[in-house]
């Protein structure tokens, strides 16, 4: 089939994770020497996700880790897991979680 070569997926997967920061459609299909659409095609089938979700998904998975395991200011979070703005940060952090980061960070830490 078309997407024989598993190892390749993993490998882009791997590579996307690696620069979730600042990675883009184009820097990995130029990395792996693909075309944009077979690359897209390739992470969806994968995935089962869209490159920009999948994105996303490791973006917020950073995000929540390092609000549960630092300190950090919730504005360095988001700069450090690749957000342009704080404010974008929190509008996505909220679609996805129901809650403000910091309510997040809050909640954690109350014993059940």
């Amino acid at each position: 089939s078309e997407f024989s070569g598993n190892s390749s997926t993993v490998d882009i997967v791997k590579y996307i994770r690696k620069n979730y920061k600042t990675v883009t459609l184009q820097s990995v299909a130029d990395h792996f020497n693909y075309c944009t659409a077979y690359t897209s095609r390739l992470i969806k089938k994968r995935t089962g996700l869209g490159f920009v979700t999948l994105v996303s998904e490791i973006k917020l998975n950073q995000a929540t880790a390092m609000l549960l395991e630092t300190e950090l200011k919730v504005s360095e979070i988001a700069e450090m897991c690749g957000y342009g703005s704080t404010e974008h940060f929190f509008r996505t952090f909220k679609d996805k979680y129901g809650c403000t980061p910091t309510e997040y960070r809050e909640k954690a830490k109350i014993p059940n």
